[in-house]
């Protein structure tokens, strides 16, 4: 048995949020080599189809799956898929966060202070909520940005 044997994850089902790039991406690839099915999540459809595609053709099984992670209805539909097509879930990984305007927090207009929240707060809340109806053992990990 090698050491990344102890952390196989076959049977287990795999949301990750923010999943189109970065850190999010490499979760989602790591979750995968390890034996999890995958469902990628993202606004932008081409790069989540991307590291979808990317799993799969690595030997892996991974569903993109657009979510916008601030609207409740989204993150229904994509615990839902993930349950409609592997048959379960039992890992959600909230990693969608940032703010597209780098600046001080006194300088920062009201509206994008909302965005911000939204989406690095109340999304987070709002997964945990979501994943816990649709999970009956698993963990769910929440990463932060700074932005946060």
């Amino acid at each position: 048995m090698t050491p990344l044997d102890r952390f196989r994850l076959d049977g287990h089902v795999a949301v990750v949020t923010g999943a189109g790039r970065g850190i999010g991406e490499g979760i989602a690839r790591d979750f995968a080599a390890v034996g999890a099915k995958v469902v990628v999540a993202a606004r932008r459809v081409e790069e989540i189809e991307d590291v979808a595609r990317a799993i799969n053709d690595a030997g892996g099984e991974a569903l993109a799956v657009p979510t916008d992670v601030t609207d409740q209805k989204a993150l229904e539909n994509l615990a839902q898929t993930a349950v409609d097509s592997f048959g379960g879930l039992t890992d959600w990984i909230n990693n969608a966060g940032g703010s597209p305007l780098r600046m001080p927090s006194r300088d920062l207009p009201r509206d994008e202070w909302h965005r911000t929240v939204a989406l690095n707060l109340t999304a987070v809340y709002e997964g945990c909520l979501t994943a816990e109806r649709y999970m009956d053992s698993g963990s769910i990990i929440n990463i932060t940005s700074g932005a946060g």
